[in-house]
Parts: C-alpha cells; sequence; structure tokens
C-alpha cells in the first residue's frame, strides 16, 4: 500500500498521479488487495489522480465487496439505495446490505430491513437468493493483510505514519 502512503503524503511526496498508479496496480493486478480496491474507487469518485469516473468507482468496489469487506458493502449498498452515482437499485442495494450483515455489519441489517419494508415480493425473493449465493473471495495477498493488520490497514497506515 505504498500508493495509499503516497496518495497522503506518509513517507513519500504526495503526488495524486504516481499514488493512483501504485494503487490500481495493488487493486487490480495480481495482489487484488480489498483496500487498494477501496483507495481507487475513491480516487475514481473524487478524480484524484485521473480522470472522475464512477462506473470504474463502483467497479472498485464490487470488486473489495466480492472479498468481503464490509465497508465497501456499506458504501456500495448505499450508492445503490440513494442513487447517488448510478441509477437506484432496491435489489442490488437490500443484496449488499445482507451480504455486509451476513459478514457481521448490524447497521446493515437494520438498512436491509428497512429497505426490504419498501419493496415487493418479488424483487426481495431476488435480492435474498443473491445474496444467499455470495461467496466472499479474498485473495491471498487480502487474506495475509487481515491477518496481520486487520481489516483496515488505511486506518494502520493513518496511525503509524
Amino acid at each position: 500500500m505504498i500508493g495509499y502512503a503516497q496518495y497522503k503524503g506518509f513517507v513519500l511526496p504526495q503526488d495524486a498521479k504516481t499514488a493512483f498508479k501504485l494503487v490500481r496496480a495493488a487493486a487490480n493486478g495480481d495482489a487484488k488487495i480489498d483496500e487498494a480496491q477501496m483507495v481507487l474507487a475513491e480516487m475514481y469518485l473524487n478524480g484524484t489522480g485521473t480522470v472522475q469516473n464512477y462506473q470504474s468507482a463502483i467497479a472498485a468496489y464490487r470488486g473489495a465487496v466480492n472479498q468481503g469487506n464490509i465497508e465497501a458493502c456499506r458504501i456500495l449498498a448505499n450508492i445503490y439505495e440513494k442513487g447517488v452515482i448510478t441509477e437506484p437499485n432496491a435489489v442490488l442495494a437490500h443484496t449488499i446490505y445482507n451480504i455486509a450483515s451476513s459478514l457481521g455489519d448490524a447497521e446493515a441489517a437494520k438498512k436491509r430491513d428497512t429497505l426490504g419494508k419498501t419493496m415487493e415480493l418479488e424483487s426481495l425473493k431476488q435480492a435474498q437468493e443473491a445474496a444467499r449465493a455470495y461467496k466472499s473471495a479474498p485473495s491471498e495477498l487480502t487474506q495475509f493483510i487481515r491477518q496481520t493488520y486487520g481489516t483496515n490497514i488505511r486506518h494502520y497506515i493513518d496511525i503509524n505514519m
């Protein structure tokens, strides 16, 4: 996560373009680090070091969700629920809140339940089936980082740099 350190200006001078390249490599390359995918999504959302691109931000969040990143679940579900940078999609929002809930996020469970009350039965069934089919697939490096530094390496870097 040297890219994140450079993005924040820790150890290395702050350089958004170089940080973007490093973060993108850690997120999309062989490493596929979930925390790098989170930072990449943020960089795409804000146009930091790259052109602002909402679809790429959503794709990066999806990558982190696929690895079982609870924070990515919260953010992406909210994006779909509110229609912030894409069309609202209650089925996807409910599915992802349900996934976050199964990963231990009590707040996501509340949001899932509230959203579920507004959905038609067929849509609710579709969301529940999608959530049931979900299987977290963290990369080897993501697993190593979680075991070594916990679930939020960005926080670890922030407090230790």
